[in-house]
């Protein structure tokens, strides 16, 4: 299972965005759905910190 876990501070602004786990639809190195998870999750917080960056 792939989990993310993200930290809020006192402020409610995001720390920290941990992915860990595995989907297990292939070998380590060679997951389509791990790398699709990736994918997703950078490009989800890269376009946030784009759309809110001062």
């Amino acid at each position: 299972m792939i989990t993310v876990d993200i930290t809020v501070n006192d402020e409610g602004k995001v720390t920290d965005v941990i992915m860990d786990g595995h989907a297990d639809h292939g070998e380590y190195g060679h997951d389509i759905v791990c790398a699709g998870a990736s994918a997703v999750l950078f490009g989800s917080v890269n376009a946030i910190i784009g759309l809110t960056s001062e």
